[in-house]
């Protein structure tokens, strides 16, 4: 049974590397960009059904921050496993300094993020090229950070290694059981 495994596992494996890869990207993609970000994203849809422009309806969700909000929540999201991986008892495997370079700036971005959708949910609009300026460099690096911690999660493997950790226990349970049952059965 145990090989049987391996031979399945070394299948999945043969379509890894960069088809692998980019198939987990592109799921990052779609959660990032439409899953994440659907309200705005339907709302600016509906406003270019009806006629407007996409960079008028971009810029009107923006100022209302909610481009803003989604991508912090993102970036949130995104540190999950990172920051579980400080509080596991083994505590962070390998890169440990990247990993926390990584996290910093994801605290800091998500601060920024913070404080220009509580800034824009008062005002509405920009004000300022400046505040404009400021909004999509926070937005966008927000988003690349996320795709970042995406990235060097997908590197490290942790949420992948536990998963194989719990499936190869299932399998050593299972042999174990069916041993334990033939040898009651030969008695």
């Amino acid at each position: 049974m145990k090989e049987q495994w391996k031979v399945l596992v070394a299948k999945g494996q043969s379509f890894g590397g960069w088809g692998r890869l980019l198939l987990n990207f592109l799921w990052f993609l779609f959660i990032v960009v439409f899953v994440g970000q659907l309200g705005p994203v339907l709302v600016i849809a509906a406003e270019i059904w009806n006629g407007g422009s996409l960079c008028i309806a971009l810029d009107k969700r923006a100022g209302n921050g909610e481009l803003i909000l989604c991508s912090t929540a993102i970036l949130a999201g995104a540190t999950y496993f990172i920051v579980k991986e400080y509080n596991s008892i083994h505590e962070l495997r390998s890169g440990r300094e990247k990993k926390s370079i990584v996290v910093l700036l994801a605290i800091f971005f998500c601060l920024w993020g913070v404080i220009l959708a509580s800034t824009l949910l008062m005002q509405q609009s920009f004000n300022t090229p400046l505040q404009r300026w400021v909004h999509w460099t926070v937005y966008c690096c927000s988003l690349l950070l996320a795709f970042i911690l995406w990235a060097i999660e997908y590197q490290a493997g942790s949420a992948q290694e536990v998963i194989r950790q719990m499936e190869e226990a299932a399998i050593d349970m299972t042999e174990q059981s069916a041993a334990d049952r033939i040898r009651k059965v030969a008695l």
